[in-house]
């Protein structure tokens, strides 16, 4: 579903965070360009057209659950999205938890 808006607090307070925790910079703009349609705090970023693909930067698990959120980037380089991953199997949340609820996944070899 097509948005165009600023970031929420919220997701720009897990951006800060899961980036900060790995050392990556958050861009000094940031703006949601699509939310997931399925309910979830999926979003994805306002970022330049570019080859498909996108490529995890941080990935976090959420404390009590076996869901995780990750900030991928896309194939040109830009963050493309902010992503909910219920693998829990159960319903997602409509907001995504509070950093202090994230715990960040060493990167993968």
């Amino acid at each position: 579903m097509w948005v165009s808006r600023p970031l929420s607090a919220r997701e720009a307070d897990v951006v800060t965070a899961l980036l900060g925790a790995v050392g990556e910079p958050v861009p000094a703009t940031l703006e949601v360009d699509e939310a997931c349609g399925c309910g979830c705090p999926t979003v994805t970023f306002v970022h330049d057209p570019c080859e498909i693909g996108a490529t995890e930067v941080v990935v976090a698990t959420v404390a009590g659950t076996t869901d995780a959120v990750a900030v991928l980037r896309a194939a040109c380089g830009g963050l493309e999205s902010l992503e909910y991953l219920p693998l829990s199997g159960d319903d997602p949340p409509s907001e995504f938890p509070p950093p202090s609820s994230l715990m960040v996944q060493p990167p993968a070899p």
